[in-house]
């Protein structure tokens, strides 16, 4: 009994050990979106002044710029939500009754949550470049952005363990393990596969948003329908 008990008590203290180095390796991310969020502010009262009262916020799906705010508001707006998406991303895991299951994969989902804060970032300079002037297809400068937003969501996803918060949630993957893991397993892949297609974009910049959406409709749809079929064959 003694010898059980003792070997209980190493196991407990090398788990407590790993989340704690864990935690050190976390840190590197959590500043990395911090260091984000400033450097978008720091833009925002950089260009302030050089900016017109009312700047372009928003463009269709043609390019064609169809939003406008003042431009307090407008060079306000990001770096909020930055800090909003930021906080609730980094938060939110707390509550899920899984939570356990996230600390196996904490540190890349941290890295994912930085990438979402670089992803936003790049999105408000690229705002700012085109109304100081600079002739920018919006839809072609987006598409790396997107694609490296999408790639990062499929190496996350991958290594997902299941949850209510992050990953492919559908009925059946949250309702048995080994479906999550298949669906995971090839949704990463897919989702990959999406944020390289993504970069098609730059090469035919008029239809920059179509190779941007395209193959995340697509990604996501083969996804729930791979999952509902993994289920009913575990089923039969």
């Amino acid at each position: 009994m003694a010898t059980k008990k003792s070997k209980s008590a190493k196991e407990i203290k090398s788990v407590k050990k790993t989340v704690k180095l864990e935690n050190k390796k976390l840190d590197k991310s959590i500043l990395f979106s911090i260091a984000f969020v400033i450097s978008a502010v720091a833009l925002s009262i950089l260009f302030y002044n050089s900016l017109p009262q009312i700047i372009t916020t928003h463009w269709g799906i043609n390019g064609e710029a169809n939003g406008f705010m003042d431009k307090t508001t407008g060079l306000t707006l990001v770096p909020l939500l930055m800090i909003i998406i930021g906080l609730v991303l980094y938060f939110i895991p707390k509550l899920d009754p899984l939570k356990e299951n996230i600390l196996d994969f904490r540190k890349d989902y941290n890295k994912f949550i930085a990438v979402i804060m670089g992803f936003m970032l790049y999105i408000h300079a690229i705002t700012l470049g085109i109304n100081l002037g600079l002739n920018i297809n919006i839809g072609q400068v987006l598409s790396p952005a997107f694609a490296a937003l999408i790639y990062f969501t499929g190496s996350m996803i991958s290594k997902a363990k299941r949850n209510y918060f992050i990953g492919i949630r559908t009925p059946w993957t949250l309702s048995n393990d080994k479906v999550w893991a298949s669906t995971h397993t090839i949704g990463g892949k897919l989702f990959k596969g999406a944020g390289i297609l993504c970069l098609t974009g730059l090469l035919f910049p008029d239809f920059a948003f179509f190779f941007i959406l395209a193959p995340i409709i697509i990604a996501s749809i083969w996804a729930i329908v791979y999952s509902y079929k993994e289920y009913a064959a575990l089923k039969k």
